[in-house]
């Protein structure tokens, strides 16, 4: 797969901007809302091991006609984990509902000749809208993943790893007195 990672310049017509994040690769620029909320659901879950944007710029052919495509996200599961893909990366593409279907004639080839060419590689391809992003679990997602990039503390949860292991009753105002103390 080629390396080189696409810029992502100040929006004009669409929100853009970098979010922090939890991943190795650090910070994720997005193009736009609907490309935020996907990052944000990406942030809560535990099986995913790195998220990178504009990650590469690939080469194609289309319909006979060379061309260039870059993706908008990669996503890579922990190896051991349990992924919703058959692959341990997927390349990811965001894009409203509306445009797809405005412009099925133009992209849909382009991400067929992606889908394949990642293929090759071993790297899934899947295009996701607002359907399978704007869900219940994304307003938890934006609750959520703010708190999971604060640091952790170390003496919170060496009490609720005892707490675990402890073999007594578990009532909740008894867990409430003993993270208190």
């Amino acid at each position: 797969m080629e390396t080189r990672r696409r810029t992502i310049p100040p929006g004009h017509r669409s929100i853009t901007g970098t979010m922090p994040s939890r991943f190795p690769s650090g910070h994720l620029p997005f193009e736009s809302k609907l490309e935020h909320d996907f990052l944000t659901l990406m942030q809560i879950d535990d099986c995913i091991h790195d998220v990178v944007t504009q990650p590469t710029t690939l080469e194609l052919t289309v319909e006979g006609k060379p061309r260039t495509y870059t993706p908008d996200v990669l996503v890579s599961w922990h190896g051991a984990m349990p992924r919703p893909f058959a692959q341990r990366q997927v390349m990811f593409e965001v894009k409203p509902l509306a445009v797809l279907r405005e412009k099925r004639a133009s992209l849909w080839p382009k991400y067929r000749a992606a889908k394949r060419h990642l293929a090759r590689q071993g790297i899934g391809f899947r295009v996701v809208t607002e359907r399978t992003i704007h869900t219940p679990r994304l307003g938890n997602a934006e609750l959520i993943a703010p708190v999971m990039l604060q640091p952790q503390d170390q003496e919170m949860q060496a009490r609720i790893t005892a707490l675990v292991r402890h073999k007594g009753p578990k009532r909740l105002g008894d867990i409430r007195l003993r993270l208190e103390a």
